[in-house]
């Protein structure tokens, strides 16, 4: 059985970049059928104003910023009773219902 080729780049009528059919918007300019292909700066963008100088490690920053103010949820010690609690409260669970279940 022959292997199915896959359809043929797809250029886009905005910036000309070729990329592969079925994509739902072009990668290079960012155009697509609901903005009627139009170029970044024609679109009317309801989004955050990202700096164009921003970038990745001035996302990890601000993370880190973010993260280094914000208490833990949990101590550990807190973590470890309800892992313990759990495990209880299963074994409990468990010979009951199939006691439960051995009996009808």
């Amino acid at each position: 059985m022959a292997k199915k080729r896959p359809p043929p780049p797809v250029e886009c009528p905005h910036c000309g970049e070729s990329f592969p059919a079925g994509r739902k918007a072009c990668p290079e300019c960012g155009s697509d059928a609901q903005t009627g292909w139009q170029s970044g700066d024609e679109i009317d963008y309801q989004s955050l104003d990202i700096p164009d100088a921003y970038s990745h490690d001035d996302y990890e920053r601000d993370l880190d910023g973010i993260h280094a103010n914000r208490p833990a949820l949990w101590s550990s010690r807190q973590m470890r009773m309800f892992i313990v609690g759990i495990i209880l409260v299963a074994s409990m669970t468990v010979p009951m219902l199939v006691y439960f279940l051995r009996s009808r």
